[in-house]
C-alpha cells in the first residue's frame, strides 16, 4: 500500500476510534426489598413463648392455662408425646379422657399457630414445627 493510500485509512480509523468514544451506555437498576428470615424466625419464636401472655387471645389462653397440668402429666405418663408437626400424638395407653384432652389441645395450638402464622405473614406448618423445637426442649 502506498503512502497516499494510508492516509484516508489512518483518518478513518481515527474518526471511528472517536465516533465510538463518544457513545453512552445507560443501564436501570431495580432495588428489591430483602426478606431476613433470621428477623421473623426470631419474631416467630418470641410469638411462640408469649402467645399465652398476650391479652387478645383470652379463650384460647385460659384452656390452655387450664389443662397446662393435666397436659404436662400425660407426657410425664407416656399417654401423649410432642410430635415433630408442633401438636401432641396420642399413645396407646390413653384413655378416652386423655384423648379428649389432647384433641382439645392440638385444637387450641391450631388456633395460636394461624393467629402467630397471620401475623408473620408465615406458614402455619412453619410456625407448628417451630412450636414443635420448643415444645420437645421444655418437654426434656
Amino acid at each position: 500500500m502506498n503512502a497516499p493510500n494510508r492516509i484516508p485509512l489512518c483518518m478513518s480509523l481515527i474518526a471511528l476510534a472517536t465516533l465510538t468514544g463518544c457513545l453512552s451506555v445507560k443501564t436501570e437498576h431495580e432495588i428489591k426489598p430483602i426478606q431476613i428470615t433470621m428477623d421473623v424466625n426470631l419474631k416467630v419464636q418470641k410469638d411462640l413463648e408469649t402467645f399465652l401472655d398476650q391479652p387478645d387471645n383470652g379463650e384460647v389462653r385460659e384452656r390452655r392455662r387450664a389443662r397446662r397440668e393435666a397436659i404436662v402429666a400425660l407426657v410425664k405418663n407416656g399417654m401423649a408425646e410432642e410430635g415433630n408437626d408442633g401438636y401432641l400424638i396420642e399413645n396407646e395407653s390413653a384413655d378416652k379422657a386423655a384423648a379428649k384432652l389432647i384433641l382439645q389441645e392440638n385444637t387450641d395450638r391450631k388456633v395460636a399457630y394461624e393467629a402467630i402464622a397471620h401475623k408473620n405473614n408465615q406458614k402455619v406448618d412453619d410456625v407448628a414445627k417451630r412450636a414443635a423445637e420448643m415444645n420437645k426442649k421444655r418437654a426434656q
